[in-house]
């Protein structure tokens, strides 16, 4: 297929292509937790839910925090992520967040009414990223009535994941360009365009 060459009005041999990895299944480590206990939650989501929750969360190059409540369905102990919608926010800036609600049930709540079962939000600075007292303390009110699972995004793609102290959990994530970094930590790799 030749690509359309304006100056020549005909193809000019050269496209841009994505170089795709394989469809890939990676677990990662939360907390405390034994991989091998048939009853430890499990967070299931696909790779593009991580990239549709970083471009929410920085669509705005303003530099502040953001959050977004990201639901789902259950099945056992099995937890399926698969919408995002932002959040009502009450307070926001460089170093906090803190998503709209007068109750704990309020807070679990998309827009629609649906249970959130994580809460992801972003720092505006790069790296790896580690919850605050203040987030541990809203993820620990979160888990009062069911599993809920945070996450802290960065600015350079890296994803950390966290659940109250006492707790453990799997996060499984399918799909393409995600790397795993180390516990509780992945990286989105953006696909570059290429010539050939």
């Amino acid at each position: 297929m030749k690509m359309f060459d304006p100056k020549k009005g005909q193809g000019s041999g050269v496209r841009l292509i994505r170089k795709f990895r394989p469809v890939t299944r990676l677990e990662v480590l939360v907390g405390e937790v034994n991989n091998k206990d048939p009853d430890t939650t499990k967070f299931v989501m696909p790779a593009y839910l991580l990239w549709s929750a970083y471009k929410h969360l920085y669509s705005n190059k303003s530099g502040i925090e953001n959050a977004v409540h990201v639901s789902g369905y259950k099945e056992g102990n099995v937890m399926r992520l698969t919408d995002i919608t932002k959040g009502n926010l009450a307070q926001q800036d460089e170093v906090h967040v803190r998503v709209l609600g007068g109750s704990n049930e309020e807070l679990q709540k998309d827009w629609f009414g649906a249970y959130s079962i994580g809460l992801f939000h972003s720092h505006p600075w790069p790296g790896i990223q580690k919850p605050s007292k203040m987030d541990k303390t809203a993820i620990t009110q979160l888990n009062k009535n069911y599993d809920v699972l945070g996450a802290i995004f960065s600015s350079d793609y890296y994803v950390t994941f966290f659940v109250p102290e006492q707790k453990g959990c799997i996060v499984v994530i399918k799909g393409r360009y995600i790397d795993s970094i180390q516990r509780a930590t992945v990286k989105i790799v953006p696909p570059e365009p290429r010539n050939i």
